[in-house]
């Protein structure tokens, strides 16, 4: 089964808690509808880049899944409608490797995209801006 990784953003007015009952719904979804768990990571609370109902902060967490895309439209469908959530984002991962504990971090292997060492950016390849070739 591919691996998704469903990024949260709960309501920060929120006390721990319902926080932790919120979470365990969001993992008890995942499960219920064919997924599996793979790693969950209580990334905190963060600034929001721009207002969401009137609020500056969001409680970030990571859950790492195994599921197929039934499991995604179920999980989704089920976060619209609880207004803990302010949003969510769910992504594929192209490869994954659980978190190796001497490097400190999981997620996807290969390194950046970008190599800086080459003159690349976000532009792509270093360009000459002022028209010299």
């Amino acid at each position: 089964m591919p691996v998704y990784d469903c990024t949260l953003v709960l309501n920060s007015q929120l006390d721990e808690a319902a926080l932790e009952a919120e979470i365990k719904i969001a993992k008890e979804l995942v499960e219920r509808f064919g997924g599996k768990i793979v790693a969950d990571n209580r990334i905190g609370m963060r600034r929001l880049a721009y207002e969401i109902r009137k609020l500056t902060q969001g409680y970030y967490v990571s859950l790492v899944f195994e599921g197929t895309g039934e499991t995604i439209r179920e999980l989704e469908s089920n976060l619209r409608i609880n207004e803990a959530y302010l949003r969510f984002l769910t992504c594929q991962f192209q490869e994954f490797t659980p978190r190796d504990e001497r490097l400190g971090r999981w997620g996807m292997q290969g390194g950046p995209r970008r190599h800086y060492d080459r003159g690349e950016d976000f532009a792509g390849p270093e360009r000459n801006w002022e028209g010299d070739e």
